[in-house]
């Protein structure tokens, strides 16, 4: 049983954070065999990098500038590589990359599958306690930053921009982000651990900014561009529509979606509560099962507002998308 419950523990935030960002892609869905073959492709590059990360010795690793060597250059640019070659020469080259957003969620599959495999030695080996430090910390971390590599991929696809200048710009930020995510935990025995939050909030904030751009390049120069291309080859007309009944829809629509956006602000608000209180319980737990050996069936105290607060998040997340659907 305890066995299942770790398996379960280290695949499950894997999962969830491939499905959260599959159904941010609002206006054209990735087809599930596709970002499937991505996961495991990523989880297969566990192996490479776990063997040249362990044959490539670096000298006084103990000392500061060799723990910045290891956890920098060693670690994170391996690891980060072996993401972004998943990406360029998988996903990249698929007829279904068709759109910004694909970058990120193709790149969350990858990066999932290589944090998921990767989560499953470290829980069996060290138990639960570590399984749930890593689901908030560890695989967010890989998932952000295999979103911000997909992300760029996709600019240099659509956007003409250099894939030379797009691969350099994400590498830099991940291999930064993971590298001093890896530096906090290891140096001084992980005294400075509470610093490792910084990274993966800094990196969840830049993603968010990321699916919005790429919702909003997507939309206005992709799909736009089809629908105006399906009018002209049915001669679509175009004519006048008229003003005062254009005014008074406008005027309906908006306050529409003002009410629509007070609901949706109080949902989020409501679903920060749950997670904040979720976090707060689940640290106790953690905190009194190292302590004292806390008996599992007091894992249901966090579990509790978790899941009330993921609810709240999909009601919310669905008002986002009709609103957003609505301002198109």
């Amino acid at each position: 049983m305890d066995t299942l419950l770790l398996l379960a523990l280290s695949i499950a935030p894997g999962i969830f954070l491939v499905y959260r960002y599959f159904s941010k892609d609002i206006y054209k869905k990735e087809p599930w065999a596709v970002i499937w073959k991505s996961f495991f492709w990523g989880a297969a590059t566990l192996i490479p990098a776990g063997i040249l990360e362990t044959s490539i010795t670096i000298p006084e690793k103990d000392s500061f500038l060799g723990m910045i060597l290891e956890n920098f250059l060693l670690v994170a640019l391996t690891e980060e590589l072996c993401k972004l070659l998943v990406i360029r020469f998988y996903a990249y080259r698929n007829s279904h990359f068709d759109e910004v957003m694909d970058g990120i969620v193709y790149g969350v599959a990858a990066a999932s599958g290589f944090a998921t495999f990767e989560n499953i030695f470290y829980v069996t080996e060290h138990g639960m306690a570590v399984g749930m430090i890593r689901a908030v910390l560890s695989v967010p971390l890989h998932v952000f930053t295999g979103a911000i590599l997909g992300y760029w991929l996709a600019k240099s696809k659509f956007q003409n921009i250099s894939p030379w200048f797009a691969n350099l710009t994400a590498l830099s930020v991940v291999v930064i982000a993971h590298g001093f995510f890896d530096f906090v935990l290891s140096y001084d025995s992980g005294s400075y651990f509470y610093f490792s939050l910084i990274p993966v909030a800094l990196l969840a904030w830049l993603v968010k900014r990321y699916v919005k751009q790429a919702l909003a390049y997507d939309v206005m120069y992709i799909h736009n561009q089809a629908t105006v291309a399906a009018a002209d080859n049915l001669n679509v007309s175009t004519s006048p529509i008229d003003s005062e009944s254009l005014a008074t829809a406008e005027t309906s629509r908006v306050e529409v979606s003002f009410a629509r956006n007070i609901i949706h602000l109080a949902l989020k608000f409501l679903a920060v509560i749950c997670f904040l209180t979720a976090a707060f319980l689940m640290l106790g737990f953690v905190l009194n099962y190292m302590e004292k050996g806390e008996e599992l069936w007091t894992l249901t105290l966090p579990l509790t507002p978790l899941v009330f607060g993921l609810f709240l998040n999909s009601k919310a997340r669905k008002m986002t998308s009709s609103l957003a659907k609505a301002q198109v």
